[in-house]
């Protein structure tokens, strides 16, 4: 019985395809190492070394806060950790936003927890976050500066606290069924 034989030239064209395949898979653009996420976000959208970063980044997410105090000027990012073999950061969201700048917004991932982003024009000091098991945690927050925070990871219910100890609410809560 005879073999069939691959064209050499077919069997050349596969395996570019397969290597062109393979480079894309393992370098994407849009995957960020954790330790680089400030930074391409700076080169991406422009954003000079003279806009300050509220930043929190954990194995779920990356948020960052990028603003400009002499302007009260603003920009969000969102990342989505992946998992698997790609790993790095995906980012999801980036803009600005009136609720930020005016309030707090938050960003709830079903599988990944919640991030809350805002200037904090709102003077808040303190959030006591309620897990699951009914634990209260409490997270302290600089007054006078903007903020980006990832709740933990089993938070069930949040306060905010001002500096007068009044509870303040969150002005906008954008919900992702699944990422």
């Amino acid at each position: 019985m005879r073999k069939n034989k691959m064209n050499p030239f077919a069997r050349q064209i596969l395996y570019i395809g397969l290597l062109v395949c393979a480079i894309s898979f393992f370098n994407g653009k849009d995957k960020i190492a954790n330790g680089d996420l400030e930074q391409a976000a700076r080169q991406q959208y422009h954003i000079g070394e003279n806009w300050d970063c509220a930043k929190q980044i954990d194995n779920r997410m990356g948020a960052l806060l990028f603003y400009d105090e002499s302007t009260n000027a603003h920009r969000f990012l969102l990342y989505i950790k992946n998992m698997g073999l790609q790993g790095g950061y995906k980012l999801v969201q980036s803009d600005t936003s009136a609720y930020i700048q005016d309030g707090i917004e938050g960003y709830a991932f079903q599988q990944k927890g919640m991030v809350l982003f805002s200037m904090n024009t709102v003077q808040i000091r303190e959030m006591r976050v309620t897990s699951q098991q009914g634990h209260t945690t409490i997270i302290p927050v600089d007054a006078w500066n903007p903020f980006a925070v990832i709740l933990p990871e089993n938070a069930t219910d949040v306060v905010l606290y001002d500096r007068a100890d009044k509870e303040v609410p969150i002005s906008n809560i954008n919900v992702y069924e699944k990422e």
